[in-house]
């Protein structure tokens, strides 16, 4: 029990570079990386470096309370880089060696997390999201509230079909629509 090399650090980690910084290898030794952050406004923002066989690499992203979306990546000289900017609707820029800044405002706000794919648990805790459900969806308040949360692992898109509890995916989608306005701001 003295190792911290083990493989459930590495697979969290793992996670970390490669999803949410987005830094993956794209041709051996890192000669060339492929760069697309999934960034999550539960973080705010996220610092990663990583030693490659071709030199460090860097990104950091952070999540402003405006909205905007600023990330810098770092590409280690005699390397190249192809950096997918999250929700800009842009094509991949290739990036040569050296630092490179970019900021603008996403096409989908990353301050909005509620969609048809969220969990109904992911509102226990926001008592706006909770009010919202309480006035369009009572009954799924109630399985949120209640004893009984099975419910509350399935997503807004799986409930929208459970006829049996009074749900259509009209009422469902117009709760989501609502939902959906409400602002998280990153922590800072």
């Amino acid at each position: 029990m003295n190792s911290f090399n083990h493989y459930a650090y590495g697979s969290v980690m793992e996670y970390v570079y490669g999803h949410l910084a987005g830094l993956r290898p794209g041709k051996e030794g890192f000669r060339h990386a492929v760069i697309a952050p999934k960034p999550d406004v539960r973080l705010g923002r996220l610092e990663c470096v990583c030693r490659t066989p071709s030199g460090e690499y860097a990104v950091a992203w952070r999540i402003g309370r405006d909205g905007v979306f600023r990330i810098t990546v770092t590409v280690p000289f005699g390397c190249t880089a192809a950096l997918t900017l999250p929700r800009s609707g842009e094509e991949p820029l290739l990036l040569e060696a050296g630092t490179h800044y970019r900021e603008y405002i996403p096409a989908e706000d990353f301050r909005r997390v509620y969609t048809l794919d969220t969990r109904l648990s992911a509102l226990a805790e926001d008592e706006a999201a909770r009010a919202i459900l309480g006035e369009e969806l009572p009954q799924l308040l109630g399985l949120l509230c209640g004893d009984n949360r099975e419910f509350t692992t399935q997503t807004f898109r799986e409930l929208s079909h459970a006829f049996y509890l009074g749900l259509t995916p009209e009422k469902v989608a117009h709760t989501v629509a609502r939902l959906s306005e409400l602002l998280t701001l990153p922590c800072e």
